[in-house]
């Protein structure tokens, strides 16, 4: 909407949201300092224009094919998006009554161009707001960070303390008794040393043996990146949030791939039911839909001159990219031709709060604290199928890496690792770095909390650094619920167009969950090595099969916001430096409650219920009875007559 048609007094219908109006008009309107973005135009909008809350909705639920009726007196769809939309149809269903029969609509008016039509009042227009993107195509966004997807759902304050007697004791056996102690990086039978020395690197002097490899398929193809260019720059691994919703059936499918490569961008989806598929579109192709046709529905485009159309669609503060809400929304529809009259291609404008739902997972997980009893989502049911506890993992530096970095920007490379038979494969492009490595306990817990690693490679004076690829491996430890023990990795990764002479990063270890943990028991499906040391073949040490095997599991770690600071300008006959910093945080573990945990919060629901029940039908009872509302007879009981 334009100024002019704001200076007017013109009013602004929204059809949708998810969460109450107060809160919308206490965080949006009433506060200057919260406007949308981006534009300054919203700053005049926000104090001239009338506003109206039209509809709201909220679910997430969507029946099976199998329920559908073929009579139409079922609801397919009760996801938020169709709510809403549902009930601004009848809404402007009304509005169309009373201009009908009183011409006293603030919404519609007579046509003046076509007889026994109506058309929206100068000035009306709707927005569309939705506190996180449509599910399908617009979810389908690039990670901006190395976030785990789908989020760890709300931390339990509940304790397992037998679990947690037994941990201690596991843990006195496997930390340090004194004080803080940190290890430096050893090869070669060499013994640890203590921090005090921090100076202390290790030494590889010792150069690979002569010995070769004789395997014809043996001979190392080292990749300067993942999907490198021709200039040997490498780009972040990259991921995108995952969507729920499935592939149309018959068309094409998603790969399934590692990483940014498991969806495919652009396709028909249909949401996913409750144990069996739907035939309901996602609420990103609804949307792209009503892009083209309205949302106004099939009835009410009888009577109406043309179509309504959103001006605005607003998502709130959530995982949003305004490029992948325009694919799902506006590209995929510009090819619509041949259209009806009062019909066309209608792109809303996008646009992002600043402000985010504050009952959703997000907010609810920073504001829940201990003592406030279980937090469950909305439709959880008498029975949890999932729930979660905090912990901080026991985490230890493997002393196994693995370095590649661009010397050029024809695809050369050096490279070093501590496997030997690697380290004989590269031959030339070998180059033995400098290492010290150090773990630290900051709140002596027992538990170590950070690791600081450095490296200094040597490099000849013809060489220069463009990108650096680092792997790092872990062991990954819990013991509060089920007892979990894994191999972990985490992949350093960083390129530049300006060799540099420092690579500076920091970041967090976190733990990324694709399916809940059993509640007890032991499970080490992962406690295998990531990197395949003993393998004389070079595809076990290629970057990309690494990475693709790793991320194959159910049960990873990854360095989390990782900040990269790149430093340029190395002197002549000095190394290359690598400086990384890697927390290990408190995590949010899922797992599946066992029957007793299952039943302990199922009972205090259904007598709850019980007892509100009891309650009615006990004063149902009583003035039934008080009021004789109901016909009593006296039957005479009789003996039976003894011969």
């Amino acid at each position: 909407m334009d100024n002019t048609g704001a200076q007017q007094g013109a009013t602004l219908k929204i059809p949708a949201f998810k969460f109450t109006r107060d809160h919308w008009m206490q965080k949006m309107w009433n506060r200057p300092g919260n406007e949308l973005t981006p534009g300054s135009t919203w700053s005049e909008l926000l104090v001239v224009l009338k506003t109206e809350v039209v509809s709201m909705g909220t679910g997430t639920k969507c029946i099976g094919q199998t329920h559908m009726s073929p009579t139409g007196d079922v609801l397919n769809d009760s996801h938020a998006e169709i709510i809403a939309r549902r009930g601004c149809v009848r809404y402007l269903i009304q509005e169309l009554y009373r201009a009908v029969s009183c011409g006293d609509s603030s919404v519609f008016c007579v046509s003046e161009e076509q007889q026994g039509k109506w058309r929206l009042q100068p000035g009306v227009s709707f927005l569309f707001f939705t506190s996180h993107t449509p599910c399908g195509d617009a979810s389908i966004i690039p990670m901006t960070d190395s976030q785990s997807q789908p989020r760890p759902p709300v931390p339990s304050v509940n304790a397992n303390k037998g679990t947690e007697s037994g941990q201690d004791c596991k843990r006195k056996a496997e930390e340090p008794s004194e004080g803080q102690k940190t290890k430096l990086l050893c090869l070669e039978g060499q013994g640890t040393s203590e921090e005090g020395d921090f100076k202390n690197t290790l030494s590889l002097s010792q150069r690979p043996s002569t010995e070769t490899v004789s395997h014809a398929s043996a001979q190392l193809e080292i990749k300067p990146g993942l999907h490198c260019d021709g200039a040997g720059l490498c780009p972040q691994l990259s991921d995108v949030h995952r969507t729920g919703a499935k592939c149309v059936p018959g068309g094409p499918t998603d790969p399934l791939r590692p990483g940014d490569g498991y969806h495919s961008a652009g396709l028909l989806r249909v949401k996913p039911g409750r144990g069996e598929p739907t035939q309901s579109l996602s609420c990103s192709d609804k949307l792209a839909r009503w892009t083209v046709l309205g949302f106004q529905g099939a009835l009410l485009s009888h009577y109406l001159q043309e179509a309504l159309y959103f001006r605005f669609m607003v998502v709130g503060k959530c995982p949003y990219s305004k490029e992948v809400m325009h694919r799902a929304l506006v590209t995929r529809c510009l090819q619509v031709s041949d259209l009806p009259a009062g019909f066309s291609v209608c792109p809303p404008v996008l646009l992002q709060s600043t402000l985010e739902f504050p009952f959703s997972q997000t907010q609810t997980e920073r504001h829940h604290q201990a003592g406030q009893g279980r937090v469950s989502p909305c439709g959880a049911g008498f029975w949890i199928k999932r729930s979660t506890y905090e912990e901080q993992p026991v985490v230890r530096f493997q002393y196994k890496a693995l370095l590649m970095a661009a010397t050029s920007l024809q695809g050369d490379f050096v490279a070093w690792s501590t496997f030997p038979l690697l380290n004989n494969m590269l031959e030339a492009n070998l180059r033995i770095p400098a290492i010290s490595v150090r773990e630290e306990d900051q709140n002596q817990d027992g538990k170590l909390d950070l690791l600081i690693f450095k490296l200094q490679l040597p490099l000849k004076a013809e060489e220069q650094v463009y990108s650096v690829q680092l792997l790092l491996t872990f062991s990954y430890q819990l013991f509060r619920m089920s007892t979990v023990v894994m191999q972990s990795l985490v992949y350093v990764q960083h390129s530049s167009s300006v060799p540099g002479a420092k690579l500076f990063i920091s970041g967090d270890l976190r733990l990324q969950q694709r399916a809940p943990l059993p509640h007890r028991g032991l499970y080490n499906v992962y406690n295998v090595s990531v990197i395949d040391g003993s393998s004389p073949f070079a595809s076990a040490y290629d970057l990309e099969n690494i990475i693709r095997s790793y991320q194959d599991r159910n049960l990873t770690t990854v360095l989390s916001c990782p900040t990269p600071v790149w430093t340029i300008g190395r002197a002549a006959g000095s190394p290359f430096e690598l400086n990384a910093e890697i927390r290990y945080p408190l995590e949010v573990i899922s797992y599946r409650p066992g029957f007793w945990e299952t039943i302990k919060f199922a009972w205090i629901q259904y007598v709850s219920v019980l007892l509100i029940f009891l309650w009615f039908f006990e004063r149902i009872q009583r003035f039934v009875f008080q009021n004789q509302v109901l016909t009593t007879v006296p039957v005479p009981v009789e003996k039976p007559h003894l011969s």
